[in-house]
């Protein structure tokens, strides 16, 4: 799998074929292809992001040191904690998958059943690679889904931005809980300013479209489309209209504007305390959207 979100991200737009994780970059360090993005910006190609646009990524772990890499010249370092063989993998991680998803992990109560759906998911659908938009909101009860996760699939990468209304405290929140994991790296950019990586199997929106101006929700969708993710898991408020309003709290893609089709699995009773409407998940097929979604 990729190893890191500058090797998903292929401003071209081409899709990259997959590879083993690869070597880890310091975090003051310029990712080879930033200068390509750039030449192919001033070149007018319109490719995502724009030129001059920094989109490079805090990696989740230290770099790593010559002790914990995987021996000889030149060879991929490996973070704390990590592992890139797969046979060593095996051998640590054999028996971590339980019979019964349900009860495979531990998922706090006051969110209980946004973390054991967003497990089931994973899980239920092999998802290898996985953007989560919102991640700082979910920095409470994701540690638990990625250490079992983490044990199950091989070549896992969590990707995690901060595209809430509280960005800012959310990556805090996000790098606290998150950093033990060898296989998160934060995405310092929102969808609307580095786009998606290609091919991702899975991007997550949990309690941020309902909270972002319908352009970029719009955005959301159509990059989906364009990058090749196979899978969206978001909130959705049915039976309301939308409310093109800057301080509106819920969005319904099944109605106007949006009018989507039905979608592949809806996990009702999602309202939280507090929450006087209806609330669903959604999981979408990103293909069987509508082909609108291109402009």
């Amino acid at each position: 799998m990729p190893a890191s979100y500058s090797d998903l991200f292929n401003p071209g737009g081409g899709k990259k074929a997959p590879s083993a994780p690869g070597p880890i970059v310091a975090e003051d360090a310029t990712p080879p292809f930033l200068t390509t993005a750039k030449a192919e910006g001033a070149a007018g190609s319109g490719a995502l992001p724009a030129a001059g646009t920094d989109v490079s990524v805090l990696k989740a772990s230290e770099p790593a040191s010559a002790a914990e890499g995987a021996g000889g010249a030149g060879g991929a370092k490996v973070a704390k904690g990590g592992e890139d063989n797969f046979w060593k993998w095996f051998q640590q991680t054999k028996g971590a998958e339980h019979k019964d998803a349900s009860k495979a992990v531990e998922c706090p109560e006051d969110n209980h059943r946004l973390c054991e759906t967003f497990y089931k998911y994973l899980r239920k659908y092999k998802i290898r690679t996985v953007l989560d938009a919102n991640c700082g909101t979910n920095s409470d009860w994701m540690p638990t889904v990625l250490k079992q996760v983490g044990s199950e699939l091989w070549g896992f990468r969590y990707y995690c931005m901060n595209a809430g209304p509280e960005a800012d405290e959310g990556t805090e929140r996000a790098k606290a809980a998150l950093s033990e994991f060898p296989f998160v790296e934060f995405v310092p950019t929102e969808w609307w300013v580095g786009g998606f990586p290609d091919g991702l199997d899975l991007v997550f929106g949990w309690d941020v479209l309902p909270h972002t101006a319908y352009g970029r929700v719009w955005s959301f969708f159509m990059l989906a489309r364009k990058h090749a993710v196979r899978y969206l898991l978001f909130d959705n408020y049915p039976g309301l209209l939308n409310n093109p309003s800057p301080k509106r709290k819920f969005i319904n893609v099944r109605k106007h504007p949006f009018k989507f089709p039905a979608a592949k699995e809806v996990v009702q009773n999602m309202t939280e305390p507090g929450e006087h409407i209806k609330r669903q998940l959604l999981f979408y097929e990103t293909e069987s959207l509508p082909e609108h979604l291109t402009t």
